[in-house]
């Protein structure tokens, strides 16, 4: 249903494309929030632009993705030809077209156009199924193009995925008919926010926020707030010098549960709001390493 809701919204582009400057994906610092749903399930994750390389001689942005369920942290790549308009990368490498690159999306294919098709055994063939324009994509005033794509996986399984992509923010909806990495069913992943270039879009609940005007004396780890809680609270740390920071939640059994913070952050005092939905009551602990600087607490979530 979410797709052919989408579907409908897309307005002819014909006129609006030939006038218009694309705004592309992808900068250094853009960050993102998505939601992973299935029946009975509903888990929130994000994800950040970390870093650029170069692969296949061309400038690919590393995507780091916390806490996608199950995976928790991992990465992509992704690649924007500003001339074509087209978006490379993803899970790279995999399914290279002939280019040697993985398309994700093309703005300027023609509807019905058929790219990456991986012939030997199980294979995914992508259609671009529409493509339009949209406007008020989370609450900003532009008017973008968006395009969408369908995936159609062969024997041994049989399935279809559908893609949705918008200029400014890239990838934001995924739905596959099966095989989901929790229950096995349908699922579907929605970017809900994003912040770019400074500027906050739709919905952010799981960012960190340098705290203003404060000073950190020494490196700390402060007691969440509130706590006990449910579902969401407050962990607050400073860092007395720029540090390559990771924070991250434990069960009792010392089993890695959620990596909040895992990037290089300048001196100052943050505070990170964790959301705990998905995650059963019990006692937690929060571990922070900033250089050689290691801390941890406890917290309870209490449903």
């Amino acid at each position: 249903m979410k797709i052919l809701i989408v579907v409908i919204f897309l307005a002819s582009s014909s006129v609006v494309f030939s006038q218009h400057t694309f705004i592309k994906p992808f900068k250094l610092g853009s960050y993102y929030e998505y939601v992973f749903e299935e029946p009975g399930s509903v888990f929130r994750y994000s994800s950040k632009i970390v870093s650029d390389t170069i692969m296949n001689g061309k400038n690919y942005f590393k995507m780091d993705v916390y806490n996608e369920p199950p995976m928790v942290l991992h990465f992509l790549y992704f690649y924007f030809d500003s001339l074509s308009l087209t978006i490379f990368g993803g899970e790279y490498p995999r399914c290279p077209d002939t280019s040697g690159d993985m398309i994700a999306i093309g703005f300027n294919f023609p509807i019905g156009y058929i790219f990456n098709d991986c012939p030997m055994g199980a294979y995914f063939k992508s259609t671009l199924l529409d493509k339009g324009v949209a406007t008020g994509v989370f609450n900003t005033q532009d008017t973008l193009r968006y395009a969408i794509r369908k995936d159609t996986l062969g024997v041994p399984i049989e399935g279809t995925t559908f893609y949705e992509y918008a200029e400014k923010f890239g990838y934001v909806n995924f739905y596959r008919g099966y095989g989901s990495p929790l229950q096995g069913g349908p699922y579907s992943k929605s970017m809900v926010g994003a912040i770019i270039d400074g500027v906050r879009y739709g919905s952010i609940l799981l960012d960190i926020h340098k705290v203003p005007d404060e000073v950190p004396s020494n490196y700390k780890l402060e007691q969440n707030f509130p706590n006990p809680f449910n579902p969401s609270t407050i962990i607050k740390f400073s860092l007395i010098k720029s540090s390559f920071v990771n924070l991250t939640v434990y069960d009792q059994l010392g089993r890695d549960i959620v990596t909040l913070v895992n990037e290089k952050k300048s001196a100052g005092v943050y505070q990170y709001v964790f959301n705990a939905n998905g995650i059963s009551s019990g006692i937690y602990y929060y571990r922070l390493q900033a250089n050689d600087f290691i801390e941890t607490k406890s917290m309870m979530l209490f449903k």
